[in-house]
């Protein structure tokens, strides 16, 4: 091979590059100031959710435009794998979910690492999230819960809350943007879809966003968990699902959290 053609695919890949670091990734942070690939995600998620799953949103003035440095904490009911889609598009701020570990298949390792996910196990090692929470949060970070630790099954059926949320917010004393999502296109005894699989499925969402509970307004204590899920009933009016959730498998936890060991170290700005 001669010089030109190494030095023509050695120019275009600069110019590739280039064109990325200068126009387009500050474009895609129009979207969501975090990750490039999330402003990407953002920027499709939008005609997506729009055109595709017919998604309306409600409440959106009690959306923060700028998060102050005690940061924010996103929290909602559980419904379908597009969840975090929903969520994240009217913040620009980017959030960082928290996660069951189980669900965290090796297959998407990249975007794991790309969105910062906190690894949850539902056992002893859930020290370490709930540290990781609270770091995030201390640096003014946006923190994703969906308080009710998995999808809801079988839909339109609310789970009780789990400990961490209550533990997280009386510890970071920050504000709690409060969501519910109801899927209008669902019908509840309809037999229920994978996380992945509702990516696919038209569910007509409904995003109502509930209350901007700032702690330095009306402080919360102990009971904050069950104050705010009581708000989310009264919005969307499910009946209670007291079932008890399936024990995690723990080979799978492990095999993921190995899978994704020290990645949140990864800076968060990153491709």
């Amino acid at each position: 091979m001669g010089a030109w053609p190494i030095f023509l695919v050695l120019s275009t890949w600069l110019i590739g590059v280039g064109a990325f670091w200068l126009i387009l990734r500050p474009f895609l942070r129009l979207s969501c100031v975090g990750p490039a690939g999330t402003g990407l995600c953002c920027f499709l998620g939008k005609y997506y959710l729009r055109y595709f799953q017919g998604a309306r949103y409600l409440g959106l003035e009690l959306v923060p435009r700028e998060i102050d440095a005690r940061g924010l904490i996103v929290v909602s009911n559980h419904v379908s794998g597009v969840d975090p889609v929903l969520l994240q598009i009217p913040l620009r701020a980017h959030i960082r979910w928290m996660m069951s570990a189980e669900m965290m298949v090796p297959s998407l390792r990249w975007f794991w690492k790309q969105e910062r996910i906190i690894p949850v196990c539902y056992d002893n090692r859930d020290v370490n999230a709930v540290r990781m929470a609270l770091e995030h949060l201390s640096h003014g970070g946006v923190l994703g819960i969906f308080p009710e630790g998995a999808i809801e099954r079988p839909a339109k059926q609310l789970r009780p809350f789990v400990g961490g949320l209550r533990v997280i917010a009386t510890r970071a004393k920050c504000p709690i943007l409060l969501a519910c999502i109801d899927l209008s296109g669902v019908n509840p005894a309809a037999e229920p879809v994978g996380a992945f699989a509702s990516l696919f499925s038209v569910t007509r969402p409904v995003v109502r966003f509930l209350a901007y509970v700032d702690p330095a307004v009306t402080p919360y204590g102990k009971d904050i968990g069950d104050r705010l899920r009581e708000q989310m009933q009264d919005a969307l009016r499910y009946p209670d699902n007291l079932v008890p959730l399936d024990a995690v498998d723990s080979v799978v936890v492990n095999r993921n959290l190995a899978m994704i060991q020290n990645y949140e170290t990864r800076s968060q700005h990153v491709l």
